[in-house]
C-alpha cells in the first residue's frame, strides 16, 4: 500500500546472496519512491485514456524503473 507498504517474497528456495540482492532491489524501488510516481502514472494514464502515447509512456517509466533498481543493486 501507499501508507505502509509491505515487501511480499514468494515462497521459493534462494541462497541468501539472491534474498539479499532481492531486499535490495526491492527497497531501492521504496527509496526512489516508485510506487508513488507508478500511481500518479496511473491516474493521468486513466484521465488521458485515449491518448495512446501514454500508454507507451507508462510502459517505459515501468521499464525503466526496474532497469534502474537492477544497475543500482
Amino acid at each position: 500500500g501507499m501508507i505502509t507498504p509491505k515487501i511480499l517474497f514468494p515462497d521459493i528456495h534462494l541462497d541468501i546472496e539472491s534474498w539479499q540482492l532481492l531486499l535490495k532491489h526491492e527497497l531501492i524501488h521504496y527509496k526512489n519512491h516508485d510506487l508513488f510516481f507508478r500511481k500518479v502514472l496511473e491516474i493521468i494514464r486513466i484521465i488521458h485514456w485515449i491518448n495512446p502515447i501514454m500508454y507507451y509512456w507508462v510502459k517505459e517509466f515501468n521499464e525503466l524503473g526496474e532497469l534502474v533498481c537492477d544497475s543500482m543493486t
